[in-house]
């Protein structure tokens, strides 16, 4: 399965980022190339304990939805709601700055779950509750790459 803690998966997700360009246009959803951007690094720095979300998970997406997703389940294409504080549409989250300034940043999101070690403590994700870091790799990669697939990346 596909995780950031995969090296070809990680030069993977990098090559598709640095692939991204300004005028790249949205198949689905409302996010333009740089919200989404943002967006990604957002949910690193929400695993990270950076940006609290609060808990709105259950027994069912704890236990049933989180193994689903993290097996695979696609993601209805802009069908699933964002946290408030991962939205950059709603005036929160990260704001984007530059393209190639963005694409900085996530590159050190990245570079930085990577450099988590054992002892770390991952915030817990505001749906599925408790997650391995792991679970958090496989997680940040399906959804980092739902992004790019939305951008045709």
């Amino acid at each position: 399965m596909h995780t950031m803690m995969n090296t070809a998966d990680y030069e993977q997700m990098l090559t598709r980022i640095h692939a991204l360009q300004l005028d790249d246009r949205a198949l689905w959803g409302r996010m333009t190339v740089n919200e989404a951007l943002c967006h990604v690094t957002d949910v690193f720095r929400m695993a990270f304990g950076t940006i609290k979300t609060p808990d709105h998970s259950n027994a069912f997406t704890r236990q049933v939805l989180k193994r689903l997703v993290l097996l695979g389940l696609p993601s209805p294409r802009g069908k699933v709601p964002t946290s408030p504080q991962l939205d950059q549409s709603q005036g929160k989250g990260t704001r984007p700055t530059t393209l190639e300034q963005d694409k900085k940043l996530f590159q050190e999101q990245m570079a930085e779950f990577l450099r988590k070690d054992a002892t770390f403590t991952f915030q817990s994700h505001p749906i599925f509750g408790a997650l391995t870091k792991t679970e958090w790799g496989r997680l940040l990669f399906l959804h980092t790459n739902h992004h790019l697939t939305q951008f045709g990346r």
